[in-house]
């Protein structure tokens, strides 16, 4: 299990509330999205990410959080899987996921046509670009405080 500062633990803790089916709701702030945040050194994190960090471990180069109950402001790691972002689209509710699902993909075939690959080409860029500049790997090797 990861290991973070003992504040930013207490932080987290604070913040979400047990809902229906299991799911531990967010209580601070949301994005735009509906995802929930939790400032890192000054840096905002998902929730769910903090707590798939905390809770589970590492996430693998090249995957994103899902959460399997579909609910944004849910930060139960149970509720929680590292998956592509292709997976994550698939399994969408919203009208792009909902198309994919009724694709009748061949194995290997992917629904991403050019420009969908270079905004993906980008947005790995971006995200590298920033765990470069921004590292949160710190927070799994350092102790508690």
């Amino acid at each position: 299990m990861p290991r973070f500062p003992v504040r930013h633990i207490d932080i987290f803790m604070d913040r979400w509330e047990e809902g229906s089916g299991g799911c531990w709701n967010w209580t601070a702030p949301l994005s735009t999205e509906g995802y929930g945040s939790i400032s890192i050194d000054g840096r905002g994190v998902g929730a769910h990410r903090f707590s798939y960090l905390y809770f589970i471990g590492p996430i693998a180069p090249g995957l994103v959080v899902d959460h399997l109950c579909r609910n944004h402001r849910c930060v139960n790691p149970f509720h929680l899987e590292a998956v592509t972002n292709s997976e994550n689209v698939r399994r969408a509710t919203g009208p792009r996921g909902l198309w994919i699902s009724r694709l009748q993909l061949k194995p290997g075939q992917t629904v991403n046509g050019p420009r969908r690959e270079r905004e993906r080409k980008n947005e790995e860029m971006h995200r590298d670009w920033m765990n470069a500049r921004y590292p949160l790997d710190h927070l799994v090797r350092c102790g508690g405080e």
